[in-house]
């Protein structure tokens, strides 16, 4: 059975919601393949979205710098925390969480839009 693509967009955002929410200190490799595929099946589904690149599409290249980037997030507090710059750690970690929450709240946002659609 093959599912609106609504439906589908909206499972592959959830998905990218929960790596980004739960995953927020860095992405293992794995991960970041699993959060790119989802974001880029997303706009796949609803053929490039307006409304979705608009509002995320904006956010996705920072989400990617903090969470994707070649120095991951893990690594460079790890770094801080040892060379006992802890305020500064915390500041990434900070940073990368507001960036994630951001990111969750437009996914939401665009989520609860789909879902509308699909019901009326």
């Amino acid at each position: 059975m093959n599912l609106p693509p609504e439906i589908e967009c909206s499972t592959e955002l959830a998905h990218l919601e929960q790596l980004l929410m739960y995953e927020y200190h860095g992405l293992e490799i794995h991960q970041q393949r699993e959060a790119g595929r989802c974001f880029s099946e997303a706009i796949r589904l609803l053929n490039a979205d307006e409304d979705l690149i608009t509002r995320l599409g904006r956010l996705w290249p920072r989400v990617e710098d903090v969470f994707c980037g070649s120095l991951a997030l893990r690594s460079r507090t790890e770094q801080l925390t040892a060379a006992g710059l802890f305020s500064q750690a915390e500041s990434e970690v900070e940073a990368a969480y507001e960036i994630a929450t951001e990111a969750v709240e437009a996914i939401r946002a665009f989520r609860h839009r789909l879902h509308e659609e699909v019901r009326s």
